[in-house]
């Protein structure tokens, strides 16, 4: 994007933002007109290479977590309303867990890597340990929170001091 900053002081107009990926390549080009001229800028980047690993981990657990909710359901640990919805709630987390891709592929908007993991740290708390395997109270709850906040402001200075 540095291009266009240059040209900040001319006449400058982007026209048209796509963005598609392919091949663990992100790219997003800019139509840019500049005063009769129409310039195309493609900026690309490749994903980290543990993107995969940790969604097929996070996949692994929540099938883990889902499984082991259906056996409380089974067994009459909980009640039958409570049981459902744990198992509802683990179901819709493990979804949850592509809607960076969703929103990507389906709404061709890119979330930043970064965004994405502190996504799936806050779902494998909240989702997986808190709801899944009953580890909320008082103070994981605490600690919960804490690190949600801590990981927001990482994520927002790692976002604007590249």
């Amino acid at each position: 994007m540095l291009f266009v900053h240059s040209l900040k002081t001319a006449a400058v107009r982007i026209n048209k933002v796509t963005s598609f990926f392919r091949n663990g390549w992100v790219f997003r080009t800019f139509k840019i007109k500049f005063y009769s001229k129409v310039i195309i800028y493609l900026e690309g980047w490749m994903l980290g290479k543990y993107y995969n690993k940790i969604k097929y981990f996070l996949l692994i657990f929540g099938l883990f977590c889902f499984a082991y909710n259906l056996w409380e359901l089974i067994a009459g640990k909980y009640s039958t309303k409570q049981g459902i919805t744990f198992v509802l709630e683990c179901f819709l987390g493990i979804v949850l867990i592509f809607l960076p891709e969703f929103i990507r592929k389906v709404l061709k908007i890119i979330v930043p890597e970064t965004i994405v993991y502190f996504y799936w740290f806050f779902l494998f708390i909240s989702v997986f340990l808190g709801t899944s395997l009953h580890m909320i109270s008082n103070f994981w709850l605490c600690i919960c929170w804490l690190m949600w906040c801590v990981m927001g402001i990482l994520g927002i200075h790692l976002r604007f001091h590249r």
